[in-house]
């Protein structure tokens, strides 16, 4: 990219040296004239109304005034430009869980955090194509549509936590299927999907989703985030602190735990 609509003036800065030149040659010749009527020692009493100093300044604007006027020919630019680029890759959604299980503290600090890692890490890779957001509860929302500006995505990914949707429980399939209508406009892209969950579902709609998916072209990934054996459900005060266990309507503990077989089918 050019910073200059004509370069070729900046050639212009190479009269300066001739014009250093020319002053010297000036000031020599000036010294020699006056050598012939007044003795070198008797210049100081000649030049005392003289001001030299102002002399010293009225070259040095002449410098400063060529090459400013050199730049200014050249045709300097500044500002912004829009540029249309065409960008190729795949388009990838990411189906993240947000539900009250992913608070669970199997992964350190919580599976959620892990989660989120694993997204940072995966925008870090990509050399091109968008990539959307979508999260997911008892329901799921479009937190990001599909974008090549992946600081978006980064910025929609920090606020996704549990209690951005309202209502309990996992719904995976409406997580896929709202996957599905952001990849619709894909054309002849590549696309995926990216499911990061523990794998827990209270809806039973995930086999049909993908087979919709991969129907319209798309792949499906899912990233188990948590332990086959299980944990507990922390509940946090309003400080942020936990203050217990969550438990079901017995007054039970509830456990959470990856369910591998459900992301492996």
């Amino acid at each position: 990219m050019n910073w200059v609509d004509a370069p070729v003036y900046l050639w212009s800065f190479l009269a300066l040296p001739l014009v250093w030149l020319l002053v010297r040659y000036r000031r020599y010749r000036r010294q020699s004239r006056l050598a012939r009527f007044v003795a070198p020692v008797q210049w100081p009493v000649l030049a005392a109304t003289v001001w030299l100093r102002a002399r010293g300044w009225r070259t040095r604007l002449a410098y400063m005034a060529i090459a400013l006027a050199a730049v200014a020919t050249a045709g300097p630019r500044y500002g912004t430009e829009l540029l249309e680029v065409e960008r190729m890759g795949a388009d990838l959604v990411i189906a993240l869980d947000i539900s009250g299980s992913m608070m669970a503290e199997d992964f350190r600090p919580t599976r959620l955090d892990e989660a989120k890692r694993a997204v940072h890490s995966l925008l870090a890779g990509l050399k091109g194509g968008r990539v959307g957001l979508v999260a997911f509860a008892g329901a799921a929302a479009i937190m990001c549509p599909l974008t090549s500006d992946y600081s978006a995505v980064e910025l929609f990914l920090a606020l996704a936590k549990p209690g951005y949707i309202p209502q309990p429980g996992t719904n995976i399939g409406d997580a896929l299927q709202l996957s599905g209508r952001l990849l619709e406009g894909s054309g002849d892209r590549d696309r995926a999907v990216i499911l990061i969950t523990d794998g827990e579902d209270h809806a039973g709609r995930i086999e049909g989703e993908v087979d919709r998916l991969i129907a319209m072209g798309s792949r499906v990934y899912a990233i188990g985030i948590g332990s086959p054996e299980g944990t507990l459900i922390p509940v946090y005060d309003t400080r942020g602190v936990v203050s217990g266990y969550k438990k079901d309507q017995s007054g039970d503990l509830v456990q959470t735990r990856l369910d591998v077989t459900a992301l492996q089918k």
